[in-house]
């Protein structure tokens, strides 16, 4: 048997908000009294601060514990109550068994001692144990009730400090407000979340944790139903909640469908050559496809064939951005993706159409469970799918989401060449709908780029651009 004066001080408490263990410190007192009390020789101290022995969290210095008991250092486990000690079936196992094999006591701050030789503190034991675990199961049920409660009558979760509003989590900070705002127009108006962590990173706008935004963080909030004024529990919206919206219910349903839009997803690796499999060779009786790759550490255009051209990727793609930028400038740009003669406005349209899907989704869902019959589905149906189809018509004549807000305003041409930088796949988009561009080869021996080796061929019916020497598609 052990010496049961060699004994250890395990202290543990689920939960540290602060970081400041005060928690642990008022139980390792308690428990040096006692050892101080009965004369124990304390060998070693194990520590599980802010983890949970209810669940399936590991516990390392629980398991590190009953390895030094099992190796016969430890005789007496000093610990404030039964319930710190242990609250699982299979922990109350490992410690009875492992306590019977050794004659392990166990001693208590808050109870009596247990001698786990014997079979009444083996018994005392395991009746403790399953006190403990009936007292947490009991608080979980309360908790979950509480939980429900405070959703059904729209109170806020609580938690970290959502974006946009106070620590209350019910008054709006206008400032950060304004943010979300724009945020959600951006993406209305064909912007991607990239983009938009780039321009919060460029702005100095944080997270309420301080730090930069990432593009799943700004998804998270964009699709939050909370910025609509919904409260949410366990993914569903349980009514009202006691805050003002952010967003208006038309705007939020638009991003979420923008968002959740399987073909917004890319597959790979982030775009790193503007042309790689957009531009073609130039070469006579040729047209293969253009790749970037990396040659001899540079980045370099070649020919599918990789016969005819071999150039160095940076130059091209400056050039590329400054003719684009240039065309995107003149003042008939907007023609080549709207249609003049329609009054097109972008955003709302597409606030509208997203509305109109999720009423219909409402109403098959409604038909679904019983709560509206066939004639009903019917009738609002047909009238929902005639109006989307009015939204969709006057949609047509525009070619690229947020084109429009892209060429508003001043300094295009540095905007839209800035494109290759802050969001290239947009750039790839705008290049491909209005161009196709030709490499040809500098000639043997060149050592630096030439313009002349770059031709942009512009699409049917639009007039020749900087950079075209005069060609059209």
């Amino acid at each position: 048997m052990t010496d049961n004066r060699d004994s250890a001080i395990y202290l543990r408490i689920s939960l540290d908000a602060t970081g400041e263990e005060l928690a642990v410190t008022r139980q390792r007192e308690d428990c040096q009294k006692i050892s101080e009390a009965r004369g124990l020789n304390v060998v070693g101290e194990y520590i599980d601060n802010d983890t949970s022995a209810s669940g399936k969290v590991q516990r390392p210095e629980f398991d590190r514990m009953l390895t030094d008991i099992a190796a016969g250092r430890i005789g007496t486990v000093v610990s404030w109550s039964m319930d710190r000690l242990n609250r699982t079936r299979r922990d109350r196992l490992r410690i009875l068994e492992l306590g019977e094999q050794v004659g392990l006591l166990l001693s208590f701050a808050r109870g009596s001692d247990l001698d786990l030789a014997t079979p009444s503190g083996r018994l005392t034991a395991d009746i403790l144990s399953s006190v403990a675990r009936h007292e947490i199961e009991q608080m979980s049920d309360r908790r979950k009730r509480a939980n429900e409660q405070r959703a059904a009558r729209g109170v806020p979760a609580g938690g970290r400090r959502p974006f946009g509003y106070t620590a209350d989590q019910r008054t709006v900070v206008e400032a950060e407000a304004d943010v979300v705002r724009w945020c959600a127009d951006q993406m209305v108006a064909g912007r991607g979340l990239w983009w938009l962590a780039t321009q919060l990173e460029e702005r100095g706008v944080r997270t309420t944790l301080g730090g930069p935004w990432r593009h799943s963080e700004l998804r998270r909030m964009l699709v939050n139903p909370r910025y609509i004024g919904r409260r949410m529990h366990r993914g569903v919206d349980v009514g009202e909640g006691q805050w003002p919206a952010i967003l208006d219910v038309d705007t939020h349903t638009a991003v979420r469908a923008i968002i959740s839009d399987p073909a917004r997803a890319r597959k790979g690796a982030p775009v790193r050559y503007l042309l790689s499999a957009l531009a073609v060779c130039g070469a006579p009786d040729c047209g293969e496809v253009i790749y970037g790759s990396t040659v001899a550490g540079r980045g370099t255009y070649s020919c599918a064939t990789r016969r005819h051209v071999a150039v160095r990727a940076d130059p091209v793609d400056e050039y590329v951005g400054d003719v684009l930028g240039a065309r995107m400038a003149e003042p008939d740009a907007l023609g080549l993706f709207v249609d003049e003669r329609a009054a097109v406005d972008v955003g709302e349209l597409r606030r509208r159409e997203a509305g109109l899907l999720a009423r219909l989704d409402g109403l098959a869902e409604a038909f679904a469970a019983d709560d509206i019959d066939r004639s009903q589905l019917r009738a609002g149906s047909s009238r929902l799918r005639v109006e989307l189809a009015e939204v969709r018509a006057a949609m047509r004549p525009v070619g690229v989401p947020g084109v429009e807000v892209l060429l508003a305003g001043g300094d295009v041409e540095a905007r839209v060449s800035g494109l290759r930088f802050t969001d290239p796949a947009r750039f790839r988009d705008l290049l491909g709908r209005v161009a196709v561009v030709r490499l040809h080869s500098p000639g043997r021996g060149a050592r630096r780029f030439r313009e002349e080796s770059v031709e942009f061929v512009w699409r049917a019916g639009q007039a020749a651009g900087p950079g075209s020497g005069g060609s059209t598609a």
